[in-house]
């Protein structure tokens, strides 16, 4: 069973505050937020949303991407 089936069945149930409480969300895309990542980051965290924050690096070029990746696991 994959996450968004375990995430559906307890959203379904209604009455697992403590499965609910301990999902997290990443959110991978903020359509009117702001354009500057550092900022976008910042206050996604402020808003209690801190996965983005720490999930995310920083790259200049394609394989900085691919080896933080990779080390990152």
């Amino acid at each position: 069973m994959n996450a968004r089936s375990k995430v559906a069945g307890m959203l379904m149930r209604q009455d697992n505050a403590s499965a609910l409480n301990s999902l997290g969300i990443f959110i991978w895309a903020w359509p009117d937020g702001p354009a500057n990542m550092p900022e976008r980051l910042s206050q996604l965290a402020k808003a209690g949303f801190s996965l983005t924050k720490k999930y995310s690096l920083a790259v200049k070029k394609c394989q900085r991407g691919r080896s933080g990746r990779a080390s990152h696991g």
